[in-house]
């Protein structure tokens, strides 16, 4: 029996002006996950930052980078973007890398994406 996975997630950011994008995340409820993240999630780095944010009364922006995909895809594409933002530089405040080692997948776009950050890099 073949199993399929339904579920339908988001890939999104965090991002603030002065800071630029600080975390990337798979969810299947982005309101919901977002006042998470502003209440505090567990992810102390994260939370800190949030907090020196919100006492600056600087806006924490999302953005959604992938809409609409499916659970694994996301895991896929969630990887791909963390690596991404590290390789521009960007201080994120992920705790894992995510699934890096699996990153052996990525279609035309997202390779061409990568090209060019790497080019800069």
């Amino acid at each position: 029996m073949v199993r399929c996975d339904l579920t339908i997630c988001d890939v999104y950011a965090l991002a603030s002006k002065s800071i630029g994008i600080f975390y990337v995340g798979l969810t299947t409820d982005l309101p919901q996950r977002y006042k998470q993240h502003l209440a505090g999630d567990g992810n102390d780095e994260k939370t800190r930052l949030i907090r020196v944010l919100q006492a600056d009364e600087e806006e924490i922006e999302v953005i959604r980078l992938d809409v609409g995909v499916g659970m694994e895809e996301g895991r896929q594409l969630e990887s791909f973007w963390i690596l991404y933002y590290t390789l521009a530089r960007a201080s994120l405040t992920n705790t894992s890398p995510g699934a890096l080692l699996e990153m052996c997948w990525i279609d035309q776009a997202h390779r061409e994406r990568l090209k060019a950050v790497i080019r800069k890099w």
